[in-house]
């Protein structure tokens, strides 16, 4: 027999209780230690360059463009793969709130708020230094007029999907271990410091960070608000429309 108290709780929950029991805000599911080290092991920038190496010499024989988008399909698929192995039958903890609306929603605003910071800081930089997109976003850019439809599936889904395991699943859940405030300014540094190319302009690279370390920021909070969902559908709708936006202008 249930008390009056459980069975008020779990009524709640039927209903699509947004606000209590597995549902709240700020309470996170977590994963074996192991597997949030192992997941940032594997899909941190290192491992993944590794990946990308090896992948790009099987492909030695295509030109530079096409080796780029076959080789950034192929490793990211790769690399979710492992990931995904990895979490194995903990995927249960990480999709329950995909059951409430209301991660879709938060997502979706937070993704809004990630495009429209990206936009103001860069209009405003562009106000006192003209300074064109990163080493990253260029190379980004060349695959997508190469292989628009492609390119959806890579920066879409299979590349936001690749990194909120990793950054967010593995990273912050791991900081946030020992501490909150440093899971979001430590896991969001980091997320900005993989995106830099040091072998491009390092003066572009610095001023374009910001770009990449408060969205990563912004990221946390929708992972740390409502889990996965949340964090996964703010990326994925930031990428869909950036890669969209530049499918549409490249073929206007």
């Amino acid at each position: 027999m249930f008390s009056k108290e459980e069975n008020s709780a779990n009524k709640s929950e039927q209903r699509g209780g947004l606000l209590t029991g597995k549902y709240a805000p700020f309470k996170n599911a977590q994963l074996d230690i192991w597997k949030e080290v192992l997941l940032f092991a594997i899909g941190n920038v290192f491992v993944l360059s590794l990946i990308s190496t090896v992948v790009g010499t099987i492909l030695f024989s295509m030109n530079e463009v096409d080796k780029a988008g076959a080789k950034a399909l192929i490793t990211y698929s790769i690399l979710f793969a492992i990931l995904v192995a990895v979490i194995g039958l903990d995927y249960k903890k990480l999709f329950p709130k995909f059951k409430s609306w209301l991660p879709y929603v938060v997502g979706i605003v937070i993704g809004g708020v990630i495009l429209a910071f990206d936009q103001l800081y860069m209009t405003i930089i562009n106000l006192f230094y003209t300074v064109g997109p990163g080493t990253n976003e260029t190379s980004i850019r060349q695959v997508i007029a190469r292989y628009p439809a492609a390119s959806i599936i890579i920066f879409g889904f299979i590349g936001p999907a690749c990194e909120e395991l990793t950054y967010r699943v593995g990273l912050f859940n791991l900081i946030k271990r020992w501490h909150r405030v440093a899971a979001y300014i430590f896991a969001s540094l980091i997320f900005g410091f993989i995106h830099m190319d040091f072998s491009g302009n390092i003066a572009t690279e610095f001023i374009v960070l910001p770009t990449y370390v408060i969205p990563g920021a912004l990221l946390a909070l929708a992972y740390d608000l409502y889990d996965l969902p949340c964090s996964l559908i703010a990326h994925i709708a930031n990428n869909l429309f950036v890669v969209v936006g530049q499918v549409i202008v490249i073929n206007s």
